[in-house]
């Protein structure tokens, strides 16, 4: 049985991972939290810049970027598409990125959306 950490878990994220990875701390997990949530659209935006410009390398640094900061909430599904855009990018394929951006959108706002609820 998880431990009651204050935040719920949902199918799409496993915050008591989360949590447990940084040592059950509530209030750094909470920082992160909103830190990820003020830069997510920064990162999102950057991403679509990359693919407008067609810049495989730039994609890819970015996705591996998102990737790193979405796994310290335990949000496998956003890790999963973060990885599919960085591989992307990583061998200059990036012909289906913007549908696979898209779909990570998507999933974004129903996350932040969670995550927001979580904060309050």
């Amino acid at each position: 049985m998880a431990a009651d950490t204050g935040y719920k878990q949902s199918s799409r994220l496993d915050l008591d991972g989360a949590l447990h990875r940084l040592g059950g701390d509530a209030d750094l997990f909470g920082e992160i939290i909103r830190m990820f949530i003020d830069e997510c659209p920064v990162m999102i935006q950057a991403m679509r810049t990359a693919i407008q410009a067609g810049d495989a390398a730039e994609l890819q640094r970015n996705a591996h970027k998102f990737k790193g900061s979405v796994g310290y909430l335990g949000a496998r599904d956003a890790v999963q598409l973060g990885y599919r855009l960085e591989c992307m990018g990583q061998t200059g394929k990036i012909d289906g990125a913007a549908a696979c951006l898209g779909e990570l959108v998507i999933l974004l706002e129903e996350l932040v959306r969670g995550l927001k609820e979580r904060c309050a």
